[in-house]
């Protein structure tokens, strides 16, 4: 009776290492999963801009505020993109330009 429970708490033991070292490395996740930057730097990646494009449209510029602030998807980040009223006028205008001229987004 006493060999049978000693094997049977090493085999807990053993299942319980191979688990740990089995298991993913915490470090190796992503934890950046949200980020905060300016209309002007966030136009700077073509990507990005793509994201952008399919993901918003300008219904948001109804308000009169200074700052407007949108949420896109990308690459597995939620990106909040911050500019004024000017800066996403200007960059939804860009969307007219590419769509009447046939362009890829």
């Amino acid at each position: 009776m006493k060999t049978s429970k000693l094997v049977v708490i090493a085999s807990i033991l053993v299942i319980a290492i191979v688990g740990v070292s089995l298991a993913p490395d915490v470090k190796a996740v992503n934890t950046k999963s949200m980020v905060v930057i300016s209309l002007e730097e966030a136009v700077q990646d073509i990507d990005l801009v793509r994201a952008m494009h399919l993901q918003l449209n300008d219904d948001f510029l109804q308000n009169n505020q200074p700052y407007y602030t949108q949420h896109v998807h990308y690459n597995n980040v939620s990106v909040y993109i911050t500019g004024t009223y000017n800066g996403w006028r200007a960059f939804f205008k860009t969307r007219a330009y590419i769509q009447a001229n046939d362009l890829e987004l």
